[in-house]
């Protein structure tokens, strides 16, 4: 799980990371924290991903940034709808009975300084109400910081890049014996995947003693088998 603390600048550790990543671009609005989420920023990036093989930019290969910041657009968009139209009616007094004017003096709209979005799910991790500074249009996102939102962050992430190059330090625990084919510490298993009808799914080979040598290599061989017969 992501961990946030401030020291002088906010520092995120998480079970991801080898080390802390000092995060930049975040300002304070009341008494919530909002940060930038921009594909180019580095340290969003690292936040997110942990240290890429060979320096790739495995973000650009995901969409949940342009995801929330279009359901940003739309929260704004239903927002200043809203405040529009209750104000005409306030200022225009309209009667029921009685025809409203062809043309409606147009009130400034003012909105509040932030909104709630509904973040969809994420593979096996459910969707969440996160908050995001108002905005709209291709404005920058500005997304509230909490473990939580991290976490989902980094979901979604892993759950978009389409392939086995986003790889836990934990995960190493035992060598990958065949391309495709890695460790889950957290599951003490084999983890491989294949692409089924079009969709990508996750298999786990579990050893029948994971702490037995060649009770691990026998459920490697079986991943590597299922593997395999599935490409």
């Amino acid at each position: 799980m992501a961990c946030i603390r401030e020291v002088s600048v906010l520092e995120l550790t998480a079970e991801w990371l080898q080390q802390p990543v000092k995060l930049e671009n975040w300002v304070t609005v009341g008494e919530r924290r909002y940060i930038r989420l921009q594909k180019s920023d580095r340290k969003i990036e690292r936040a997110l991903c942990g240290e890429s093989p060979g320096k790739r930019r495995l973000i650009t290969g995901t969409t949940i940034i342009e995801d929330l910041t279009k359901l940003r657009n739309e929260a704004h968009h239903r927002a200043s709808r809203e405040v529009e139209l209750g104000r005409v009616e306030d200022d225009l007094g309209f009667d029921e009975a009685a025809p409203p004017p062809k043309r409606a003096r147009r009130s400034k709209v003012s909105l509040p300084d932030s909104l709630d979005i509904v973040a969809p799910p994420q593979g096996a991790t459910e969707g969440t109400t996160v908050r995001v500074l108002t905005a709209g249009g291709f404005e920058p996102l500005w997304l509230e910081l909490s473990e939580t939102v991290i976490n989902y962050l980094r979901a979604a992430v892993v759950n978009q890049v389409a392939d086995d190059s986003i790889v836990d330090p934990s995960e190493k625990a035992h060598p990958s014996p065949s391309p495709g084919v890695y460790w889950s510490t957290k599951k003490a298993s084999w983890r491989v995947r294949v692409n089924d009808k079009g969709k990508q799914k996750t298999r786990f080979f579990k050893p029948e003693e994971p702490g037995d040598d060649s009770a691990v290599a026998s459920a490697a061989s079986d991943a590597a088998a299922f593997l395999e017969a599935h490409t």
